[in-house]
């Protein structure tokens, strides 16, 4: 059977560009989608700034360690049939959560693979 990554058209990804691992994370997302032929759009989204994306994607996935009305918003408004994300938002907005244990800091690349790994068992 397959699974539910082979039914997603595209993807949005929200990265903390400020983090140190931003470019690696960068490299490993892109090379993941890519080898699959998914169309991915990936924001480094930095603390202060606007969190800008689109709304049409199938699969919305952010890596964002912080929450905030910015993020809420824009899941709210995203269109996607799979969302997942590091922390649930008020109102349950994410489908599937990735957290951290407590005192564990793991890497963005670390969280999207556990993502992968998960969604790769939802058929």
């Amino acid at each position: 059977m397959a699974d539910v990554l082979s039914r997603i058209h595209s993807a949005v990804v929200l990265a903390d560009g400020d983090a140190p691992d931003f470019p690696e994370a960068a490299l490993g997302i892109a090379a993941f989608f890519r080898e699959r032929g998914i169309p991915m759009t990936l924001k480094a989204v930095h603390r202060k700034g606007w969190i800008l994306a689109g709304r049409d994607e199938e699969l919305f996935i952010s890596l964002l360690p912080w929450e905030g009305w910015h993020l809420s918003y824009r899941v709210r408004k995203s269109r996607a049939v799979l969302k997942a994300g590091r922390s649930q938002l008020k109102g349950n907005l994410f489908d599937l959560v990735v957290s951290a244990p407590d005192g564990a800091s793991p890497s963005q690349m670390e969280i999207f693979s556990r993502m992968v790994q998960i969604m790769q068992q939802i058929v």
